[in-house]
């Protein structure tokens, strides 16, 4: 199923996080450089009734989002902003990776 998936290759926007520094050279996962990052969510429109039903991914930058919410879907219809409320911690200590996922 990885192989079927491009190794998992899903790109979410995600707004990165401030991790405890943590050394790349640890020999733990728990004391190696955190990366914490929050799911931005997804844009989509806002009427039930759209026959478009598109979704699109939110700019990581909150000025480039706010620009993107004033446009309408093609349906005319407002676009709105639905969260994701998934974040991410990866972990590199020296010679490997730990991954936690959580929402």
């Amino acid at each position: 199923q990885v192989a079927s998936t491009n190794q998992l290759a899903i790109n979410w926007v995600c707004e990165v996080l401030s991790g405890h520094r943590g050394s790349p050279e640890a020999s733990t996962w728990e004391k190696g450089k955190e990366i914490d990052r929050s799911c931005n969510g997804v844009l989509e429109c806002s009427s039930r009734f759209c026959s478009v039903q598109s979704q699109c991914a939110p700019a990581a930058r909150g000025v480039d989002l706010h620009r993107q919410l004033q446009k309408t879907c093609l349906c005319d219809e407002p676009i709105r902003l639905r969260p994701c409320g998934v974040e991410s911690s990866t972990y590199l200590p020296h010679g490997g990776a730990f991954f936690i996922n959580s929402g």
